[in-house]
């Protein structure tokens, strides 16, 4: 069951009220009636410091996602959707009704969606929606997971330890094509683009 509402700001451009509007990969129109794409975020909470830094964020069509996933090897792609249908503990909630005009979103980004950790205990996380033209997908799927969500940094390692060296460097050059990072300082930053 999902439930489509507005873009919090969480889901859109550092500086922008406005969401995406293109793939960060292929550049097609986000915006467009019938697309569906992934907004992720790697953020990173500083001590003394109340609002996190954004270190990465970008938004990628449904088409270039499941070319990733489709890059991935089997083996990879078997030990990740292991890893999450055993661990993955959405916390408790339902879809508002029609009625329900007080419930907010952002009560979706409180927890680590596998392991509960709140996000006020995670230094460094990784922020993961759904978005279809300029709404956000809420949805309760148990199969694919509770979107949108939060991954812990602890999870992220986890995940990159499953991936097979050929899976690494495939996703490398996806990372590289997202950030247009040179190589010296995509170094200083672990990589965590997973197709999710």
């Amino acid at each position: 069951m999902h439930r489509e509402v507005h873009i919090p700001s969480l889901f859109r451009p550092f500086e922008s009220e406005a969401p995406f509007q293109s793939c960060n990969l292929c550049e097609v129109n986000l915006l467009h009636p019938a697309q569906h794409y992934a907004v992720e975020k790697v953020m990173r909470q500083m001590p003394g410091i109340e609002v996190p830094d954004i270190v990465l964020e970008y938004a990628i069509c449904m088409n270039c996602m499941w070319e990733m996933r489709q890059n991935m090897s089997a083996e990879s792609m078997e030990r990740m959707d292991a890893f999450l249908s055993q661990t993955r503990h959405p916390p408790e909630r339902g879809l508002p009704s029609d009625e329900d005009e007080s419930w907010n979103p952002d009560t979706w980004t409180t927890h680590c969606m596998v392991t509960g950790k709140p996000l006020t205990e995670c230094r460094d996380y990784q922020v993961v929606g759904l978005c279809h033209g300029d709404k956000l997908v809420l949805s309760n799927d148990t199969l694919s997971g509770a979107l949108p969500g939060i991954l812990s940094a602890e999870v992220m390692e986890e995940l990159q330890e499953l991936l097979s060296p050929e899976t690494k460097e495939e996703l490398d050059g996806y990372f590289d094509r997202l950030t247009g990072w040179p190589p010296e300082l995509r170094e200083l930053m672990p990589k965590r683009l997973l197709p999710v």
